[in-house]
């Protein structure tokens, strides 16, 4: 029944116009924590990073990377 609603186009048109381009920030519960092999984590992320729609919290750290899957609230890449 959701996609039979007028009021969910209505809703989704609304807030892609209203949420273009926002930032998003992770809450610290939203991150996905990883230990590079070597290296920092942006060194190691960093071909991944040149097509994912998210963003390194801590690209200058040895251990405990965290990333943050979305980047804006578009959802698309920014470069």
């Amino acid at each position: 029944m959701y996609y039979i609603s007028p009021v969910t186009y209505l809703i989704g048109g609304v807030l892609s116009a209203v949420l273009n381009d926002v930032p998003v920030v992770c809450a610290p519960s939203e991150l996905v924590n990883f230990d590079p092999p070597n290296g920092t984590c942006g060194a190691y992320a960093a071909q991944y990073l040149t097509t994912a729609i998210g963003y390194l919290v801590n690209p200058d750290a040895n251990t405990d990377c965290q990333y943050c899957s979305l980047s804006n609230a578009n959802g698309v890449h920014s470069s």
